[in-house]
């Protein structure tokens, strides 16, 4: 590369940011790119990066470290190689190196962290390493979001149940509270309530537990509990340049305590509040440091007019599926792609038929089994586009409390928005009469 080719670079971040690439010069072998734990949607960089010409790579870590959701989870021949990280990052890198890598993505939350260090290493694109903590621990985000001038929750960090039943009582009157591991995702751990009987009985659930991560919750977080309307933008970053891929409404059922996901409506960039949220979500991209990867945002509009952020994963959603391509045109995940094999930021234009989209999730009300004629009625939802979950007759489910014991999701597409509300009622009907019979029924 010349030297003005190297200061366009350095001057315009939309088409580059300036790091050299890592790919093997003059070999005429296809560049790497390597997926740090390519799990739940991280699956889907494999055969995106494959369109562009490019080879995926496997980074993870051995099974025993791994939360055992994802154990068994990896499709080794949808790869060109598997890396197994067992700690040594140098061991790593020269691995990456030699098989002429070109860029770094996490495909989970479990890989962020390892992402951003070995992105640095490899003098590729990526988040700063320095300033992972942000990114990570909702403490650490929501004290950065103060310093950044942001709205943030009054937030407690601690070990101690009777300091978090002194920050509780300290809360203005008739506010409830947040509790949660620091560094969970998907809900798990989380639990609302209001008095201090709830927060002991929560906090001693909790505290010393070992979350969906695999981490061993220490030190909880107490939040004050917002309310109002909750948002998700999902969003892609380059040399610190933002482009907002979509934004959703975010329902959610609180029962018992306990945080359930109903339904995700997309936005049409006409919505009142589409501009103000990726305003906001760009102000939070910057004062988290996220300058080089996708991520996930969860916004909550109160009923003062705020936009305050519930918390941020620097990586995709976690429940996306291929064919939203087919009624958006595109996805997070093919868009991010597109920005790191194309150097381009917004990635290069895509037809998105301006349809409205829903995403769906089961809920199932205890231990139960899938039954054959609630699933074949399940598939017969109108506008009804993809499935997402182990969704076959006689599967058992649990009692849905979190975003982790949801038995699936059914996403929906439509240019009727009633197509999509009579599924919604349709879906939960049937989760009320045949999708689920009792563990000891005939299916």
């Amino acid at each position: 590369m010349s030297l003005r080719s190297v200061l366009a670079l350095a001057r315009d971040p939309r088409r580059g940011n300036g790091h050299a690439a890592a790919a093997p010069l003059g070999t005429g072998l296809p560049p790497t790119a390597a997926i740090v734990a390519p799990y739940g949607s991280g699956a889907l960089y494999a055969a995106e990066f494959r369109r562009r010409g490019w080879q995926p790579v496997a980074v993870t870590t051995p099974d025993h470290h791994l939360p055992a959701v994802f154990r068994d989870a990896l499709v080794p021949s949808d790869y060109h190689a598997t890396v197994v990280h067992t700690g040594n990052l140098t061991a790593t890198r020269r691995r990456l190196q030699a098989l002429g890598t070109a860029a770094v993505v996490a495909g989970n939350e479990i890989g962020t962290v390892l992402a951003e260090r070995l992105a640095a290493d490899l003098n590729l694109p990526g988040n700063p390493p320095a300033t992972s903590t942000v990114r990570r621990s909702k403490t650490a985000m929501a004290q950065a979001l103060t310093r950044a001038g942001l709205p943030a929750p009054a937030t407690l960090h601690t070990r101690h149940l009777d300091q978090a039943l002194a920050f509780a009582t300290g809360l203005p009157a008739g506010t409830g509270w947040v509790l949660k591991p620091d560094d969970a995702a998907g809900s798990d751990g989380v639990t609302l309530g209001a008095t201090p009987e709830q927060l002991a009985a929560a906090w001693h659930r909790t505290h010393h537990g070992v979350n969906i991560l695999g981490h061993r919750n220490t030190h909880l977080v107490l939040q004050e509990r917002l309310t109002g309307m909750q948002y998700v933008v999902n969003s892609i970053s380059r040399a610190g340049h933002h482009h907002i891929t979509e934004t959703w409404r975010d329902t959610r059922l609180h029962r018992d305590g306990a945080t359930l996901y109903d339904r995700r409506d997309l936005l049409h960039p006409d919505h009142l509040l589409h501009a103000a949220l990726a305003v906001q979500a760009r102000r939070v991209l910057a004062a988290l440091e996220i300058t080089d990867s996708a991520a996930h945002s969860e916004f909550i509009h109160t009923g003062d007019g705020r936009l305050i952020l519930i918390e941020t994963g620097a990586r995709a959603e976690g429940w996306l599926h291929p064919h939203l391509a087919h009624a958006l045109g595109s996805h997070q995940v093919r868009d991010h792609v597109a920005v790191l094999t194309s150097h381009l930021l917004p990635p290069p234009a895509t037809t998105r038929p301006p349809r409205h989209c829903a995403k769906i999730h089961l809920i199932a009300p205890g231990p139960a089994r899938l039954t054959d004629r609630g699933l074949k009625e399940l598939a017969a939802l109108p506008g009804l586009i993809a499935i997402l979950g182990t969704l076959t007759s006689g599967t058992p489910v649990v009692r849905t409390r979190d975003l982790m014991t949801s038995p699936g999701m059914a996403v929906l597409a439509a240019d009727d928005p009633n197509v999509i509300d009579r599924a919604h009622r349709a879906l939960r009907a049937l989760e009320d009469t045949t999708l689920y019979a009792p563990e000891d029924s005939a299916i």
